[in-house]
């Protein structure tokens, strides 16, 4: 069977598997015995990939199939500071898993650079979790946050970009008919600010 190699973003880690990303989706989301529940963000990583300091083959080889036969759901690498070991050109797609094992694949693709706006969100999601509002667009807002002279570096970061509809132009009366975010009033008030 084949192995894959996942890096998780929640909790981050990244993991072997031998079970293709619909189904590691679902493992990580509600578990083997479906006795949890919870969303899941992982990406496809090359599994032919070594990183030096972590035992990338020890970890192969524990992912075999388990003494009655089935396929072994995880067997992790590492468990701590990943995301800024695991190089780019290695990355594949994002997969997102719902709380009930419903697993959507966004393939990869080439950056869109962001330039009909003037206000961003991001949600960031590894290693850390707040939400940021901001006036650069996605790619600069990475290579802010990721540089030596920022004193709230990181050496990586994922994030996703926030919709604001027309608070992005508009943050004082824009609509927000659609927008799920709580505390609209504070959000206004911090879109405002960086405008």
């Amino acid at each position: 069977m084949s192995q894959y190699l996942y890096l998780s973003f929640t909790p981050e880690a990244l993991i072997f598997s031998m079970l293709p990303p619909q189904q590691f989706g679902k493992y990580l989301a509600i578990g083997d015995k479906k006795q949890s529940s919870s969303h899941a963000i992982f990406l496809s990583v090359d599994p032919n990939i070594d990183i030096a300091g972590l035992q990338m083959d020890l970890a192969r080889a524990r992912c075999t199939d388990h003494s009655d036969g089935t396929p072994r759901r995880s067997a992790y690498v590492s468990i701590y500071r990943v995301l800024e070991r695991v190089p780019l050109s290695a990355l594949g797609d994002l997969h997102l898993a719902t709380k009930d094992g419903l697993v959507l694949t966004l393939e990869q693709g080439q950056y869109q650079p962001q330039t009909d706006r003037e206000r961003f969100m991001y949600q960031e999601v590894c290693p850390v979790g707040p939400r940021v509002v901001s006036t650069l667009e996605p790619r600069e807002f990475c290579q802010y946050v990721t540089h030596l002279d920022n004193p709230l570096y990181m050496p990586k970061i994922a994030f996703a970009d926030m919709q604001l509809g027309n608070l992005a132009d508009d943050p004082e009366s824009g609509e927000v008919s659609n927008l799920p975010y709580p505390s609209i009033s504070h959000l206004r008030t911090c879109l405002g600010i960086v405008g």
